[in-house]
């Protein structure tokens, strides 16, 4: 296959795709217009897996401020006695992030399993 047809084929992978197959792919069509499509067939695994890593921590470090700010301002308010009718589902934004955790592992799993077959449809 050539290079268009192989990009072609992914972004079809995209029609009916999951949201992490949907991140998954927008990584990898990124990561294509940065390096170029053969220099990104051959990109280093490790290379990719501390590309997720990097991202997952920045948006994890963000997250976990906005909660102990909100968390913070909750205890405020409890010290003075005022009465909150929305405080935070603490077990539901646990169980959010163990989804997002999860998700995160299987975009990137999502993004090598189209890296491997761009490679073999172009390599064949």
């Amino acid at each position: 296959m050539t290079k268009e047809e192989v990009i072609e084929w992914m972004v079809s992978t995209g029609d009916e795709a999951t949201n992490y197959e949907a991140t998954g792919l927008g990584f990898a069509m990124a990561d294509i217009n940065e390096f170029g499509f053969e220099r990104w067939l051959k990109l280093n695994p490790i290379y990719i897996c501390e590309s997720f890593l990097g991202t997952t921590q920045d948006v994890s470090e963000n997250l976990m401020s906005d909660f102990r700010t909100v968390i913070a301002q909750e205890k405020t308010l409890d010290e003075l006695g005022v009465e909150q009718t929305m405080k935070v589902n603490q077990s539901g934004l646990i169980e959010a992030l163990n989804k997002g955790m999860i998700d995160i592992m299987k975009s990137m799993h999502h993004y090598l399993f189209l890296q491997q077959e761009a490679n073999f449809m172009y390599n064949e």
